[in-house]
């Protein structure tokens, strides 16, 4: 008698979903419901016109490094997916340019010679390794309360350039939001982040890499090798558990399967 595949549901087609899809898909039934008309989820690479062609950009996941995306970096080469170096500068540009800086070296701090003379910026500059030796050294775990990044900046005592002018602009870059919400972030998770990748050293930073063609050569790759089935535009209104059986539901549709991986 022939076995009967298990039945398996993937939410979300992200990186978590696209690879658990497709190592589940050479021993079981899969199925990925994708609530956005295309497959990646924060991986989303658009195609700009520019003077006649075509530039293809990435607008969510960019980089990548060894240390910190080792399963993804073996993806990668499982399917011979090229990569190659990310500068991974760091630009602010604030009143329509009236004051900027950069962060590569030795010249971009003072691309505006005037900065040299700016208090704003001198106080930023010595703010960055007291925020690093700050950051490294706290110890959350003598907090009663849950800190906001708002609060730890309070508690540390550091100003309003160094705030406004160096860390909320390069995090609210990391993370595409609002400098508002960067604010209310868990300070703890924040801090561990920047610990993970590097952001609280000077030296021996993580090396950053880019995908040749864009973030969306590698999701036509695994793709291409998935053996199930991919519903775009389905957002999933309803997962219950019924008699050891997961039912869901989707755009009025109902579905059974035996497990389900929320990849969201």
């Amino acid at each position: 008698m022939k076995n009967i595949k298990k039945k398996i549901a993937i939410i979300g087609s992200g990186i978590a979903g696209l690879s658990s899809a497709w190592l589940l898909s050479k021993k079981f039934d899969v199925t990925i419901f994708e609530a956005n008309n295309y497959p990646g989820g924060h991986a989303n690479t658009v195609s700009i016109p520019v003077n006649d062609e075509l530039i293809d950009v990435d607008v969510g996941f960019i980089v990548h490094n060894n240390i910190n995306y080792p399963n993804f970096v073996k993806l990668l080469k499982h399917f011979h997916i090229p990569t190659k170096k990310s500068s991974m500068s760091f630009s602010v540009s604030i009143n329509n340019g009236q004051y900027e800086y950069a962060s590569f070296l030795p010249f971009g701090p003072f691309v505006q010679i005037s900065n040299l003379y700016r208090e704003r910026f001198i106080r930023m500059l010595i703010e960055i390794p007291k925020f690093y030796k700050f950051a490294n050294n706290f110890d959350f775990k003598r907090c009663n309360n849950k800190l906001t990044v708002e609060n730890f900046l309070n508690v540390g005592g550091f100003s309003r350039y160094y705030t406004y002018d160096h860390l909320l602009p390069m995090a609210s870059a990391i993370w595409s939001q609002p400098i508002s919400k960067i604010l209310d972030f868990d300070a703890e998770t924040f801090i561990e982040f920047y610990k993970n990748h590097g952001l609280l050293r000077f030296r021996d930073r993580p090396k950053w890499k880019t995908i040749d063609g864009g973030s969306k050569t590698y999701i036509n790759k695994v793709l291409s090798d998935f053996d199930g089935k991919l519903y775009l535009s389905s957002p999933v209104s309803r997962v219950s558990r019924e008699d050891g059986i997961i039912k869901l539901e989707c755009l009025e549709n109902k579905f059974s399967f035996d497990h389900v991986v929320f990849a969201i």
